[in-house]
């Protein structure tokens, strides 16, 4: 005991086994280091801290970033809606005269998933559908439609990306089977499909503002 008090001068009565394997070991590791590396260490632990605390900083304001936006973002949706039809107001007219069939391909079942308890996956699933299957097709109507196009699949994506931030109003589980009849319908349709979904865009965005104010009025 006296032995070990006198090599080291901070060990005090009643310290502990494993405090004094502690001591030992930083008074053996003082003893191999020289003193340029020790200050070399000493200097970088406090830049080490601040990295740390800077990202876990960053982490935190993301995250109340993000609440405050999924906060807001019932009152910004009638904007975006109104973003959503003002893109489609170029070509509407354009679309629309293409389309030479009666029957709706956004039918009234539709609607209704969009209502009912598969309205997230309906409208998750409509909203691939027109990005993936319907505009790439309708942008080979020419540059000035390609253009309007690619600015609606735009404002779309951003929809996207807010409802899936904000996943309280995307929590998606089973699938929808009106989606798949849109897309059966719209496959067969083949090259008139394009036309008529484009044509129905107005038709979907009241789908949208149907499913969001409904959501809103639950949370």
């Amino acid at each position: 005991m006296n032995g070990e008090a006198s090599l080291n001068p901070q060990y005090k009565r009643g310290t502990t086994v494993g405090e004094g394997l502690y001591n030992r070991g930083l008074l053996l590791q003082n003893q191999t280091t020289s003193p340029t590396q020790r200050r070399r260490h000493s200097s970088t632990m406090p830049s080490s801290a601040l990295l740390y605390c800077l990202i876990f900083l960053a982490g935190v304001a993301a995250s109340i970033k993000s609440e405050n936006s999924c906060i807001h973002f019932p009152t910004s949706l009638p904007h975006m809606l109104r973003e959503l039809r003002a893109a489609f107001g170029p070509v509407k007219s354009f679309f629309q005269t293409k389309d030479q069939m009666g029957d709706l391909l956004l039918t009234g079942s539709l609607l209704e998933d969009f209502k009912g308890y598969l309205g997230c996956q309906a409208l998750s699933e409509m909203i691939q559908f027109y990005l993936e299957d319907v505009m790439p097709k309708a942008e080979s109507d020419g540059e000035d439609i390609k253009e309007h196009v690619n600015s609606l699949g735009e404002k779309l994506k951003t929809l996207r990306l807010r409802l899936r931030r904000c996943h309280q109003f995307l929590p998606c589980e089973n699938k929808s089977k009106a989606v798949e009849e849109v897309k059966s319908a719209f496959s067969k349709l083949q090259e008139r499909g394009v036309y008529k979904a484009m044509g129905e865009f107005d038709i979907f965005i009241n789908y949208i503002e149907a499913y969001m104010t409904m959501k809103m009025r639950k949370n």
